[in-house]
């Protein structure tokens, strides 16, 4: 097995310019610093509003949302350090390779659980305390994750961030060949990979199921306006890393003799991800759109409201003073 199995590490054997990792650390930190705070906004109201609270899914995409946010600002960290060409602090360098290393697991786990929600959903497939069971998949995805980390730690199998004279990037850790971490890694492997394909054939049913009972049962069978909406934005969510993941598995032996604007591509690919899932949530759900355009109008307004305090508090004449202290 080699290095380039973990899909994740940008390569090494082409170094990134400097000039272009100054660039690609800039446009980073810029959009997760107006991202991260409209993606928190978009996870509290599906852990908050009762119209979001009642369905299982919206708990599962909020924990999609969570983990994008922990994803942006670990690419902040990383960023950060490219810019100043150091690490600062070693304890959070480490984090922020342990996030990189747990982001696809989590993030195609949720993904699962939130296909095999809408599968149930869409073919009526209903008992008692399924809503708790989605909740209970959904936080045992953060437990498993866990268990991950432990043996990419104790096998040295994470990934790391490592400086290679233009930018951090991430780097297989030195891989100790064994049984055990042979056996771990397939494990990982073959799990990430069925979770994925199995989340695709989950979505298929579900767009088949609807098509067919829209064409042949209309009358007999009706699916709810909202059950749809909440498919297609899973479906959303469910795509971009799983494009991202089918792309890395086709090139992932060619990064040697891949040319610079590939390397550079792959580089950037994953920081889109969690920026694709917000924009899928607010292009698909109409309450989320005018709650967070509501929120930034407020904003927007409250520092106008500011700056004008400051203005007629710093002591400057108003024409209107003016004409009565000529008077």
């Amino acid at each position: 097995m080699t290095r380039f199995l973990f899909r994740s590490v940008v390569p090494t054997e082409m170094n990134t310019p400097r000039v272009a990792a100054v660039l690609i650390a800039s446009v980073t930190i810029i959009t997760s610093v107006i991202v991260l705070p409209l993606y928190f906004c978009v996870v509290r109201l599906f852990l908050k509003k009762t119209r979001f609270t009642k369905h299982s899914a919206y708990f599962i995409m909020a924990n999609v949302g969570i983990i994008d946010c922990l994803f942006l600002l670990a690419t902040v960290q990383a960023s950060v350090m490219t810019l100043a060409e150091n690490d600062f602090i070693p304890l959070l360098r480490e984090a922020c390779s342990a996030i990189h290393g747990a982001y696809e697991w989590v993030l195609h786990f949720l993904a699962l659980v939130l296909a095999i929600n809408r599968l149930f959903i869409i073919l009526n497939i209903k008992f008692n305390s399924m809503e708790a069971l989605f909740k209970i998949l959904t936080i045992s995805v953060w437990i498993s994750v866990l268990v991950i980390l432990f043996f990419f730690h104790k096998y040295r199998m994470g990934l790391v961030y490592n400086y290679n004279d233009s930018a951090f990037t991430l780097e297989v850790d030195s891989y100790i060949h064994s049984v055990e971490a042979d056996l771990v890694y397939r494990v990982y492997f073959i799990s990430d990979l069925s979770a994925v394909v199995i989340s695709f054939v989950c979505y298929i049913i579900v767009i088949a199921a609807v098509l067919i009972q829209k064409c042949q049962f209309r009358s007999d069978i009706k699916i709810e306006s909202h059950e749809i909406r909440i498919f297609t934005q899973g479906l959303v969510t469910f795509l971009p890393g799983a494009i991202y993941w089918s792309l890395t598995m086709i090139a992932q032996f060619k990064f040697s003799t891949a040319s610079m604007g590939v390397n550079i591509l792959f580089s950037i690919l994953p920081r889109l991800v969690p920026v694709l899932n917000l924009l899928g949530y607010l292009a698909l759900n109409t309450y989320v759109r005018e709650s967070i355009l509501a929120l930034v109008l407020k904003v927007l307004r409250r520092k106008r409201s500011s700056v004008r305090t400051i203005s007629l508090g710093s002591g400057k004449p108003t024409s209107a003073s003016r004409r009565s202290s000529a008077t």
